[in-house]
């Protein structure tokens, strides 16, 4: 029997099956093929440039000022507040920054603000542009190559669902049924889950480095409660960014 002569609830019931199978399935394909490529010969030891790969520009600018706080570049202010701030302690000298990102921040923070701001700010944003060019260069996060090759083959599948819907659509008009109320908010959902899939922020072969990398530093997870605050920030960094801020103990927080 053909579905597009089916009422409204048995082809809603259809399509949605039909849905969540292509996501899933296209969820799993594009992983599973972007983790054939090999494992590319790359120096992971900045905690800066892991916290990028596990999360993208946030999450590299959170494990930044957290280095600058451990280290005391940034103080704390209104720490009680619900939104605390950070200031540069020393605003003269941004070069005490080791690397681009912290500089950023400290320049950002030369007025006390609240620590949100750096997600929108440019200059931070800009300077996490590094990662984003090397790890994309190696695949480990999506370059321009890689989102056509998602686009192709997630778009394909997407047009053929979408065309599908349109097609039940302008059947029920025809036959002077409006209930499709509900198929449009599904068609819409699914578009929307396939373009997150296409923008994802890691490709398969990220996450089979990010794995391993937590695998490498298991041993710095395990012993995480013995880390001193201003003593072992260079460590306190790199478990922060492989295993996100949740991962430090109570004397980081």
């Amino acid at each position: 029997m053909n579905p597009l002569d089916w009422n409204g609830p048995e082809f809603l019931a259809f399509y949605f099956t039909l849905s969540v199978f292509s996501y899933l399935f296209l969820r799993l394909y594009v992983r599973a093929r972007e983790r054939q490529q090999p494992i590319p010969k790359l120096t992971m030891s900045d905690p800066f440039q892991i916290a990028f790969l596990r999360g993208g520009e946030n999450e590299a600018i959170r494990i930044a000022s957290l280095s600058l706080i451990d280290r005391g570049l940034l103080r704390i202010t209104d720490a009680s507040s619900k939104t605390p701030k950070l200031e540069t302690t020393y605003p003269r000298d941004i070069n005490l920054g080791k690397t681009r990102i912290e500089r950023a921040l400290l320049k950002l923070y030369r007025v006390g603000q609240e620590s949100s701001v750096a997600f929108s700010d440019p200059e931070c944003k800009h300077s996490c542009g590094i990662y984003r060019e090397l790890l994309g260069e190696h695949r480990l996060v999506p370059n321009a190559e890689i989102l056509q090759e998602r686009a192709i083959s997630i778009g394909f599948i997407a047009l053929l669902l979408l065309g599908f819907a349109a097609l039940k659509i302008y059947i029920a008009l025809e036959r002077g049924r409006e209930n499709i109320a509900f198929l449009i908010i599904l068609a819409v959902v699914l578009t929307y889950l396939l373009a997150l899939l296409i923008w994802r922020h890691r490709t398969g072969l990220g996450d089979r480095v990010l794995a391993d990398l937590k695998t490498l530093f298991q041993s710095l997870y395990i012993r995480r409660d013995s880390l001193r605050p201003r003593m072992q920030t260079t460590d306190a960094a790199l478990l922060a960014a492989v295993f996100g801020l949740s991962a430090l103990p109570a004397a980081f927080q």
